[in-house]
């Protein structure tokens, strides 16, 4: 189990007996050990204090983990940097960790949990500029940048098909589009002007897509189903309009779809969808 604290530490643990699998090092290595509960305050806002405020995204098969550190804001805040450390065993029966790369020349920064696309050659990461940003998995070399018009935190959903769809704020105009990467580009697959998405997108196979969305006419709150491929709606299903964000989508294997608005309260549906494997964000 790889573990990583929001000061920075990072360590590989066996999952049966806890024990350590190899040496723990520090991301940001002139940040104290000594007080593990400081500065968790700041990580639900991005704050100077929490310098990883967000999970890594990991590629089990290379045995390598991608992880923003620092990115913070206002005095105090750690350069922001993107991260990729190997774990693989290095000649005896413990895991090491070795740093394989890092980005410290991001304009602004980067911030949050990046993503992996499906075939791990590619890692998504989202800019304090507000761009989504492709970078190389393997160099760390910048493939390309898209302007999203705003900033997130937030992983995008990536599908195997290659449909990128950035997790949104909430309440922003325009700001509920799909992407295709392309390689050294990034192109527009929808846009939708009418919706503000307000949760994190939820892809399964088949190119359908869930996600928690406000009406901009009626501020009306749905669970959403929808096309990837072009945006269009397939059914709705209605939430109290009390329902102001959400933390995503979950899928069950019968279709059941679950959602947690922002006040703890939990939302079931049956969706009446045979599901299989579904594409969770990262």
């Amino acid at each position: 189990m790889l573990a990583v604290t929001h000061l920075g530490q990072m360590v590989l643990v066996d999952s049966h007996d806890g024990v350590a699998a190899g040496a723990a090092i520090g991301l940001l290595p002139k940040i104290s050990a000594d007080y593990n509960g400081a500065g968790l305050g700041d990580c639900a806002k991005n704050g100077p204090a929490c310098p990883v405020s967000g999970p890594p995204a990991v590629d089990t098969e290379a045995e390598r983990a991608y992880v923003i550190v620092g990115g913070g804001t206002g005095p105090g805040a750690a350069p922001s940097k993107v991260m990729a450390v190997a774990y693989d065993k290095n000649g005896g029966t413990r895991h090491d960790l070795r740093y394989a790369w890092e980005r410290t020349d991001i304009a602004d920064g980067a911030v949050g949990s990046p993503a992996l696309s499906d075939d791990r050659s590619t890692l998504y990461v989202n800019l304090r500029s507000g761009e989504l940003a492709a970078l190389d998995a393997e160099t760390g070399k910048t493939k390309w940048t898209y302007d999203l018009g705003y900033e997130t935190a937030v992983p995008p959903s990536v599908s195997p098909d290659g449909i990128i769809i950035p997790a949104a704020p909430g309440l922003q105009r325009a700001s509920f589009v799909a992407l295709r990467d392309e390689g050294d580009k990034a192109t527009e697959v929808f846009k939708r002007t009418d919706v503000a998405m307000i949760s994190p997108v939820t892809q399964i196979r088949g190119g359908i897509g869930y996600a928690v969305v406000r009406s901009w006419a009626r501020v009306q709150s749905q669970l959403l189903e929808f096309r990837t491929d072009t945006g269009t709606t397939l059914r709705t299903f209605a939430l109290p309009d009390s329902v102001e964000s959400s933390s995503g989508v979950s899928i069950g294997p019968d279709g059941e779809l679950v959602t947690v608005g922002q006040d703890g309260t939990v939302f079931a549906f049956t969706s009446g969808r045979r599901i299989g494997d579904s594409v969770a964000k990262e």
